[in-house]
Order: C-alpha cells, then structure tokens, then sequence
C-alpha cells in the first residue's frame, strides 16, 4: 500500500472501475478547474472488496461492491480528503473509507447506485456548530443529495445523529434506498424533543468490529428515534442504540435476523413487524436496557422469507416490562421472553396478548428422494420480578412436525409473581 496517492487537481480520470489506496487519499480542486474519477458502464457484478489493515479506499466502479476490513489496528491511521469541486460518479458502487477521517466536500454523481461511506466515526443531521473534529461529517444537505440510493455507513466506533435528520424544507424525511448501519452504536445528540426518522426500503444494523459500546444515562429528553424500512435485518454483532428516550422500529414486511448479534437499546423499544423471522441459524438478541420492551403487529398471514426453513435459530428478548403481541416464527429454535429487574415494580410484568404467536414447530424437510422431520423447539418465559400473563387466543407451538419428530418445552417462570 502507498504512503500517499494524491490526484492532481483538473485530472479526468475514467474507466470501468478506479481504486485509489494508500495511508492517505487526496483528490485536489482548484477554483476553475475540475477533478472527476468517472466509472463508465454498469455490469452488475456481485463482488467483495477485501481491505487489509488501516488503509483509505476511494473507489468508483462498474460492479456491486461488498466491502470487508481485515487486520485493523484500531490506531485510526488513514484519512480521505476529496475537496470540494471534485465530482465522483459510479453506476455500480463509489466507496470513500478509511480507518481516520473522511474530508468530503465533493459531489456524487450516482444515482441508482451503492454508496459505502466508512471512517472512524460518523456524524448525521444538524451538525453545524457541534464542534466535530473528527470522522466523517454528513450534515443534512449532503444526506439529501444521497436519497434514492442504496447508503451504507460503516463507523469503527458510533454514528451520531445530531438533532434531526430532515430534507431541506426541514419537515420532510430523507428516504434512503437499502440503508445499512455497521457501528457500535447509534446515537443522539442534542436531540431534545426531536423526532428523528432514518428510511429506506430495507435496513439493515450490525457491528461487525464487534466492538462493544457503553450505553450512558438514560435519555429522558421526549426525543424518539424511529426506523422504518419494509425489512429490518439485524446482522452480526449487537449494535447498541443510546441518546433517546423511545425507539420504535417498523418493518412493513418482516425484522430478519441475520447475524449472531442484535439490538440493544438503552431507551424504551417497540418492534412493530408482521413476522420475526431467521434468514440464517443464529443466536440474537434484543434488549430494552432498563426500558419497557414492546413488540406489535403480528400478522399470521404475513409471509415468511423464500427459502427452505431455517432451523435452530435461538432468539433472546427482554426488557424491565415485556409487551408482546406480535409473531415469531424460528422453527425448530428457542425463542426467551424475559421480563428484568432487580425488584418488583407495578406493572413490569411479562405479557403475551391475544394475537401473540411463538412458533418453534418442528417442520418437515423435502429433500425429494427422502423427507426429513424436525422436533419442536423450546418457548421460555420468564418474569425476574414480576408475573407473567398468557392471553385469551396466544398461540405458543411446540409441536413436532407433521410427519414425525417429539414436541418441544414450554418452561413458564416467575419467582416473584405469578
């Protein structure tokens, strides 16, 4: 890897796919001249991009880039500067990463295209005035310009969104298309009373550094983060959500559980989803951190994602009140509903509504030439502190599958209730 690559300012420079690496990644623009690095085509192409250690990547290609780090030394050594006048434009995918900071003050042309924005921390919304030193500053005229396109955001460390995030009439949200968030955390920041919306047609958390973060005091300001996509996927790795007082996250069509990790929120969480669903076998989680956990929308005609069955995929859910009345379907898997705390307290109890379905069934698995049957899972439902309330109508299925296979455990717990 080069110490310095820099791009002189006026250079034209084109081609199916341009990668610019090294410890520092400088694009100049002088007053009058113009700078361009220009992918010409679209082919399309799935591919990963691998990055070993700390090194700045800016790169404009014709393909569908996956990005990956390797090796990092956590030192935040690389920086990224793209001046302003400098104009970036890809059919594929335009990547400015670095494990320091990111200086963008140029455009993007790419509409339609993948965005992956990466550095040592990143900042959103209304970020003038905030003193930001470090990172990668996206304020909310920038994240304007990028609506419509397929914005992935990955931060060594959090992503803070600072006030709201709003378009330029400051009344409207800002739709992304596939959003992805891969950090410790997501934050807020001088948000009282705010109402802060991230959108897009699909959203997707992780922490794939695995890095842990401190979740601080506990906001109680009226401000509320709310997600909204038709699938909400949590990957690897807990990402942890602090700086509001509620978040509510909505998924029109399901909240997938893709990785080994989840969501962790250090406020009072609503999940609203038809169905909670496994894309592959992991172990998740998600936890209102001495919050009021509530889980709604359950649908029993809402469809579960393409595919042969997932199996065994265990899931943990658990807040100081627990309120569920959605539908979770992880055949063959362990689904915990936990209601915490250290001691009792009114109304912090565990309960399951009338519409309320856990399913770990077991299924019956078509191979053609032969059939396989799996047995039933396992439900806990456990109340620390408080008792725990089954309603009229809730639907908790053990069974086996149909052709075979023994049903599963129902284990119901409350030491201080009842």
């Amino acid at each position: 890897v080069a110490s310095a690559v820099v791009v002189a300012s006026g250079e034209q420079l084109q081609g199916p796919e341009l990668l610019l690496t090294g410890d520092t990644v400088t694009v100049r623009a002088q007053p009058g001249q113009v700078t361009s690095l220009v992918s010409t085509g679209s082919n399309g192409q799935q591919e990963t991009l691998i990055v070993e250690g700390d090194a700045a990547l800016l790169a404009v290609s014709d393909r569908n880039l996956a990005q990956q780090r390797r090796g990092v030394s956590g030192q935040a050594i690389s920086t990224l500067t793209v001046d302003s006048g400098v104009t970036l434009g890809a059919a594929g995918t335009v990547v400015l990463d670095a494990e320091g900071d990111v200086n963008f003050g140029g455009t993007i042309n790419a509409q339609g295209a993948t965005l992956a924005l990466g550095s040592s921390s990143i900042s959103l919304g209304e970020t003038t005035g905030q003193g930001i030193t470090s990172g990668l500053v996206l304020p909310n005229a920038q994240l304007q310009t990028l609506a419509g396109s397929d914005l992935r955001l990955r931060s060594s460390n959090s992503v803070t969104i600072f006030g709201d995030i709003t378009d330029a009439s400051g009344a409207g949200n800002i739709m992304f298309g596939d959003l992805s968030i891969d950090a410790s955390g997501l934050v807020g920041a001088a948000n009282t009373g705010s109402d802060v919306t991230l959108s897009g047609t699909s959203i997707t958390l992780a922490n794939s550094s695995g890095k842990a973060q401190t979740p601080g005091t506990q906001a109680a300001n009226g401000s509320t983060l709310n997600l909204q996509g038709d699938m909400v996927t949590l990957g690897d790795g807990t990402l942890t959500i602090d700086g509001f007082e509620n978040v509510i996250a909505i998924a029109s069509q399901a909240l997938l559980l893709g990785g080994d990790g989840g969501l962790e929120a250090n406020a009072a969480l609503t999940i609203d989803a038809p169905v909670i669903a496994a894309t592959r076998s992991v172990t998740a989680n998600i936890t209102a951190l001495n919050s009021a956990l509530t889980v709604s929308g359950g649908n029993s005609a809402a469809p579960l994602p393409a595919g042969p069955a997932v199996l065994g995929t265990q899931l943990a859910m658990s807040g100081d009140s627990v309120d569920f009345d959605g539908r979770i379907v992880l055949p063959s898997g362990r689904i915990s509903l936990t209601q915490t705390g250290m001691a009792p307290v009114a109304g912090n109890d565990l309960t399951l509504g009338g519409n309320a379905v856990i399913d770990v069934a077991g299924r019956v698995l078509d191979y053609g030439i032969t059939r396989t049957a799996t047995g039933g899972g396992v439900i806990d439902l456990v109340a620390q502190t408080g008792s725990v309330t089954v309603g009229d109508g809730a639907t908790l299925d053990v069974s086996g599958s149909a052709l075979a296979g023994r049903a599963g455990t129902v284990d119901i717990s409350a030491s201080q209730g009842s």
